[in-house]
């Protein structure tokens, strides 16, 4: 009887201990990517076991603080962009302007920075910071492919690893286990000397990509069309055990049905490891 308790107190004791995030990340099967027009009902996804929720901080703070059950398993990945500077962000109006680049032509009011330069870094390591404080389990980096746009591309891509490295240190010093998931520019590693590889990808935990499939000049609904560098990343991705997320921007019913499909097909290559899909329009609203 003695040995039963010790068994059955072992047991629960083992259940109890609270997974790090590391560990969760493994187990995610699906994922949401809202960035505006919140309503108090987003909180609903975030009580959704074994996903992944990506969420604007700034945004997110008009409709709830207290945006987490801390008993789910959900993770909640604030999105933050450190190729570009936004100038609705709080810290716009103070930071110098001779950082700017030029603004981006698709995107008003967004611009292009020097994100080597330590005070744009000091900028986006404050932001981090912030999030850790608030109770975020990692950060959704966009536009590390700023580098592809600013000559020269190789120094332009070790810079970019450098930062991302840089991120990594400054959140692990203060979360041990804050996640790092980049948003696109699945080939940089492409663009390293061979020996530093492999600690470019020690650096992130997932990869995210957006029209990987069904990639087209349309904002939504383009025709199936593969891009063969966003299969050979991802496998690369995958061959490291990473979690790698895609979202297509598609409202057709065919086209989410045949999206579906690929993905499932494709994953059947990946030896175990998964692509997790998501659907979504491009505003990235929650419609």
């Amino acid at each position: 009887m003695r040995f039963l308790i010790l068994v059955s107190l072992f047991a629960f004791s083992c259940s109890s201990i609270k997974k790090t995030n590391f560990e969760r990340v493994k187990t995610i099967d699906q994922w949401f990517y809202q960035l505006q027009k919140y309503s108090k009902e987003i909180k609903g996804k975030f009580s959704r076991s074994d996903s992944i929720t990506v969420v604007d901080p700034d945004e997110i703070k008009t409709v709830t603080k207290d945006f987490k059950d801390k008993s789910s398993d959900t993770l909640i990945l604030a999105y933050l962009s450190i190729g570009e500077a936004e100038e609705y962000r709080k810290y716009f109006s103070s930071m110098d302007k001779n950082l700017i680049l030029y603004e981006n032509p698709h995107w008003k009011g967004n611009f292009k920075v020097k994100f080597w330069d330590k005070r744009w870094q000091d900028i986006i390591f404050s932001r981090v910071e912030s999030l850790i404080d608030e109770g975020y389990d990692g950060v959704y980096l966009d536009i590390v492919d700023a580098f592809y746009e600013i000559k020269p591309h190789y120094k332009r891509a070790a810079q970019m690893r450098d930062f991302l490295l840089k991120i990594k240190k400054h959140s692990q010093a203060k979360r041990k286990d804050f996640l790092i998931f980049q948003q696109n520019a699945p080939t940089l590693y492409q663009y390293l000397p061979t020996n530093e590889i492999e600690s470019y990808f020690d650096i992130l935990d997932g990869l995210a990509l957006e029209d990987c499939f069904f990639y087209g000049n349309n904002d939504h609904d383009n025709p199936l069309n593969t891009q063969g560098y966003c299969l050979e990343s991802i496998r690369a991705f995958s061959k490291r055990e990473k979690t790698i997320l895609s979202v297509e921007y598609l409202t057709e019913k065919s086209k989410i049905r045949e999206y579906f499909e690929s993905i499932k097909e494709f994953n059947k290559t990946l030896n175990g490891n998964k692509v997790i899909p998501l659907v979504a329009k491009r505003p990235l609203d929650g419609d």
